[in-house]
C-alpha cells in the first residue's frame, strides 16, 4: 500500500536535490524514499549541533560560573528548594 505525501520545500533546494539525483541516475521520490526508510531504520539522525564560541561570558560571570560548577563537583554550598525558600524568607 502506498501514501502520497506533499509538502513545500524552498525551490532552489528541490532543484538542487533533483539535479543532484538525476546526475546519480535516481528520481527525486527514490532519493525521498530512500531518506524515509533510512531514517526509519536509525541509520541516519538529526539532531542540533552547537558551535562553541569563546568569550560568550564576560570574566564577572566566568567567576561565578566556575565557582558553581566546583560548588556542585564538591558538593559545597548546594541547597534544596526548602532551604532556598528559607533563606529568601518567603
Amino acid at each position: 500500500m502506498f501514501s502520497q505525501i506533499n509538502f513545500i520545500a524552498d525551490a532552489k533546494l528541490k532543484q538542487e536535490a533533483l539535479a543532484k539525483a538525476k546526475h546519480e541516475g535516481v528520481t527525486l521520490k527514490t532519493l525521498l524514499n530512500f531518506f524515509l526508510k533510512s531514517y526509519c531504520r536509525g541509520e541516519i539522525e538529526l539532531g542540533l549541533k552547537s558551535k562553541t564560541r569563546d568569550n560568550v561570558l564576560s570574566k564577572e560571570e566566568l567567576g561565578h560560573y566556575l565557582k558553581a560548577k566546583k560548588d556542585l563537583d564538591t558538593n559545597k554550598n548546594i541547597m534544596d528548594g526548602e532551604e532556598v525558600f528559607v533563606k529568601l524568607g518567603v
